[in-house]
């Protein structure tokens, strides 16, 4: 015990010092003692919804949940202004991945690099963990920990977690885990990063100096002004808010061809309405914005199947262009069909800039830039099951 209270004491006087020393590889070992020392003072989850029977599990978990099943949310008070976010009482409440397809994995190695890029610019300092030896990982059978390397080559922040024997999510791959350090004269608040899943997962563990020898003696100011700390980064983790604008970025980014996350041909409209589903309101902290209506024109003398195709055939002339969908051809049990019968479907792209003046979430007006993308579809039937009156209206 006085062994990892001594481990734990020469970390906080290390990281105190935010010098290139303070930044050496520690051990796994180090590691886990640091957080089984710190108390956890946060948890919550967001789920990545680019994949669609991913989506559909998510809401086939959610219709079979009883009703006392509460949703918690880190951004609940107006006055305290967090950010609202799923959360759960134990990870292994999250479904796992539906399937592993390297465009996904890739969209969950981007958003972790952003969202620790965005802890950064908070003072948090990336923890480097150093491989095991192998004597010692011979020794201690529980923990089998490599380096995994990050996409932009930070190979040396992150380990990857294997998943316990026996678990029903054991054939997922193993995941890579990152933590960020910030050490104050107070303590240390630590957090950790993974995807379970397609479920983002941030944890805040926070370490007091009481806890330790060494700092038996801190003032209570100080100690006061660390847990006031502690709250303050639970309020700005903005999980959801930043979960929320991630997707919008991609779908941007997407749409402007300037990078191709999301698979060619990507169902984007259904996409876009299951995202809407699943944020019926727009989180607080949120950057980006999405919007849904419904027009409807009256074709008179040409169907609107007809008047669609004419305009998807002409966009150019609309200053727009087609974007092509594929939807995945379903039999009559709802069930998909074979490899390669998929139905291809075209909407119609816009992508303008404008400026105006919007509201903080402080009520405070601010002028800036905006990049605008204006996605059109055809909300219809497949035309044998339209009635007239349906044939002859453009929605």
């Amino acid at each position: 015990e006085l062994e990892k209270q001594m481990k734990i004491e020469n970390l906080f006087v290390t990281w105190q010092q935010r010098s290139a020393q303070s930044n050496m590889p520690i051990s796994l070992a180090d590691l886990e003692t640091l957080k089984q020392s710190s108390r956890l003072v946060h948890y919550c989850a967001t789920p990545l919804l680019f994949d669609a029977a991913f989506r559909q599990q998510i809401q086939t978990d959610q219709q079979g949940k009883a009703e006392g099943k509460k949703r918690h949310r880190s951004n609940d008070s107006t006055a305290s202004g967090r950010d609202r976010s799923h959360s759960c009482d134990s990870a292994e409440a999250l479904p796992c991945k539906v399937k592993e397809e390297p465009w996904l994995q890739e969209m969950c190695n981007a958003f972790l690099q952003q969202y620790i890029q965005y802890l950064q610019s908070m003072g948090f300092i990336l923890v480097q963990v150093r491989p095991p030896s192998p004597t010692a990982r011979s020794s201690t059978s529980r923990i089998r920990a490599l380096a995994a390397m990050g996409v932009e080559g930070r190979g040396s922040f992150s380990y990857t977690k294997p998943k316990a024997e026996g678990s029903p999510k054991s054939t997922s791959p193993a995941v890579a885990t990152y933590h960020l350090q910030r050490a104050l004269p107070g303590g240390i608040v630590l957090m950790e990063l993974a995807f379970q899943g397609y479920y983002f997962c941030v944890k805040q563990y926070a370490l007091e100096c009481s806890r330790i020898p060494m700092g038996q003696s801190v003032n209570s100011q100080l100690s006061m002004l660390f847990t006031e700390e502690c709250d303050k980064v639970r309020d700005l983790m903005h999980v959801h808010s930043f979960s929320y604008d991630f997707h919008l970025r991609i779908v941007h980014q997407y749409l402007l061809g300037s990078h191709m996350t999301l698979r060619q041909g990507y169902h984007l409209t259904s996409f876009l309405e299951d995202f809407i589903a699943h944020h019926p309101d727009i989180p607080k902290f949120g950057r980006n914005h999405v919007f849904q209506g419904v027009l409807a024109l009256p074709t008179n003398m040409i169907t609107a199947h007809q008047l669609y195709n004419y305009i998807a055939d002409h966009a150019n002339t609309y200053h727009m262009k087609p974007l092509r969908m594929a939807r995945p051809a379903t039999g009559s049990d709802n069930k998909k069909g074979p490899p390669g019968t998929e139905q291809n479907e075209y909407a119609l792209v816009s992508i303008w800039n404008s400026s105006g003046s919007y509201k903080d979430s402080e009520g405070l007006r601010h002028h800036d830039d905006f990049d605008v993308s204006l996605l059109v579809c055809h909300s219809a039937a497949p035309f044998e099951e339209q009635s007239e009156a349906e044939r002859r209206m453009l929605r």
